[in-house]
């Protein structure tokens, strides 16, 4: 079982191969099987049995999937209320749709840890590295070793290459976006967390850093600084120090956030900002900023009203490339508030207080880093991303729960 978990999670984790898009719905139905199986099969009994979902199970069901319950109510109640104007059949599918596909991600997490227990960690790192490595390889065969030998020690000149160049198809070829966020989870796991001998641990850490190299983003790099930084000053203090700090970083989360919004809505008057955006970014913002304002009265236009708008009146922009700013346009003020609240407070001090303090800890310290990536992309539905940012705490919190 375990060897068809790993072949079925990197087809999963396969967004594209060499720029060609994966079929969508393939990973859901994937992740759905696993949710299925997991339903009937605990690793603790190692054997199938009647349909029986246990109290741990249900927690973490409830405690994962009640922020999009929560995101599919107020969507549907902001427009009844009409503040929208866009109540159709396509519409309500896409919402259907966009927060299911976010459901199963966090359920198959769920159900993947009861059948694998902490091994799954494991699995899924070595999923992931055959995406990326298959990927690759893929790659190599349509242009050369030469020519990924060049991308490898000059990946940092990326953004240079000419476009329509081999060097630049490479480039584009191995900028596997979802895999290479959901790597950068792994390798502060294998950094701080990891409990193999050093040997072992090491060499994780050397793939790990190899793979997010391969596909180089400068998000997930800052990300990654800022996680460091944090797990050694803030996310290791014990007890009643970590609960109390936890309110008092969730507060700056909260700020920061909220200046980046307001950094958007006023863009022209940010020379800082826009000295360091791309033309592309800059377009998409100018765009934005125009379907919210900075109010505590701003109460949103419901989720996936972006996709729809950008899908539907501005083809050419494509996607937000900010889920902090797409995610205050569609919840409003209050549910962006919320939203950075249950993460960053609710689901640590959670798990915290009844199942695991490490488990705890490490769920906010990945926040740090999966929020850090929402300023200037949309990783928060990519699957693999998502995915991971779920299923080590998890994976943790069982083990030890066990024990």
């Amino acid at each position: 079982m375990k060897i068809l978990y790993v072949l079925s999670m990197a087809l999963a984790f396969s967004m594209e191969i060499d720029s060609i898009s994966v079929p969508y719905f393939l990973k859901y139905i994937i992740a759905f099987i696993w949710i299925i199986i997991g339903a009937f099969y605990d690793h603790v009994e190692s054997s199938f049995f009647t349909l029986r979902i246990t109290k741990i199970k249900k927690n973490l069901l409830k405690l994962f999937l009640i922020p999009i319950a929560v995101a599919f109510s107020y969507t549907c109640m902001i427009w009844i209320a009409g503040q929208s104007g866009h109540i159709t059949f396509s519409n309500f599918a896409r919402l259907i749709s966009n927060l299911g596909c976010m459901a199963i991600i966090a359920a198959s997490a769920i159900m993947c840890t009861t059948i694998f227990g902490k091994d799954v960690i494991r699995l899924t790192f070595v999923a992931l590295v055959f995406t990326i490595g298959f990927n690759a390889l893929v790659v190599i065969q349509n242009y050369g070793l030469p020519s990924m030998i060049t991308y490898v020690t000059h990946v940092f000149q990326a953004d240079s290459y000419e476009y329509g160049t081999t060097l630049s198809k490479v480039s584009y070829g191995m900028e596997i976006h979802d895999g290479t966020f959901a790597m950068g989870i792994f390798l502060l796991y294998y950094i701080f967390y990891e409990e193999a001998n050093k040997k072992v641990r090491f060499l994780q850490i050397i793939m790990a850093l190899f793979c997010s190299y391969l596909g180089f983003k400068r998000n997930e790099l800052i990300g990654i600084l800022v996680v460091s930084i944090i797990a050694t000053t803030v996310v290791r203090k014990k007890g009643k120090d970590f609960l109390r700090t936890n309110q008092i970083v969730t507060f700056f989360v909260l700020i920061s956030c909220f200046s980046f919004v307001i950094a958007v809505k006023y863009l022209d008057q940010m020379t800082m900002l826009l000295s360091v955006l791309d033309i592309y970014r800059i377009r998409v913002y100018r765009f934005m900023r125009g379907l919210y304002s900075i109010s505590p009265f701003y109460i949103g236009k419901g989720y996936s009203y972006v996709n729809y708008i950008l899908g539907n009146q501005n083809k050419l922009l494509g996607t937000s490339h900010s889920d902090l700013v797409r995610v205050y346009t569609e919840m409003g003020f209050w549910g962006f508030v919320a939203w950075i609240w249950y993460y960053f407070t609710y689901i640590p001090r959670y798990i915290y207080r009844n199942y695991s303090e490490l488990a705890g800890k490490m769920f906010m310290m990945f926040s740090f880093y999966v929020f850090s990536t929402y300023f200037l992309d949309n990783t928060l539905t990519l699957f693999a991303n998502q995915f991971v940012y779920y299923v080590i705490p998890i994976a943790v919190l069982y083990n030890e729960y066990d024990h």
